[in-house]
């Protein structure tokens, strides 16, 4: 997706578990399932410090959410988006459930093009 220039991510790589969980509650979702999206352990994520391998797995859903952030104007709607959104384009199953598949770039794509305005 071609970013416009004032495309400023909303979150950053979160570090620690206190960061996951402060993640986790702003997409509305749990631990226990963000573990499951991002296929590692609950207990991975309540790490004092969050291994490089943990962080590269989370790293596709952090540009995802931040791009549905961008594309809303507004988190709580990005969060409702990333969690029961079934846009057209994106086919059954919510963005999350789609980034669980290994799809973070199909998501992307998707986004690119509501942003294009090819999908509405």
């Amino acid at each position: 997706m071609s970013e416009a220039t004032n495309f400023k991510p909303k979150w950053t790589m979160p570090e620690t578990g206190a960061d996951i969980a402060r993640f986790a509650e702003s997409l509305m979702i749990s631990r226990a399932r963000l573990a499951e999206v991002i296929g590692v352990t609950t207990a991975e994520l309540n790490q004092n410090k969050l291994s490089g391998s943990t962080q590269d797995r989370l790293q596709p859903l952090l540009d995802v959410y931040n791009r549905a952030i961008w594309l809303a104007e507004d988190e709580t709607k990005a969060a409702c988006w990333m969690n029961h959104g079934y846009p057209r384009g994106l086919g059954r199953g919510s963005p999350l459930d789609w980034i669980g598949k290994g799809e973070a770039e199909y998501v992307k794509n998707v986004q690119g093009a509501v942003h294009a305005g090819v999908h509405a």
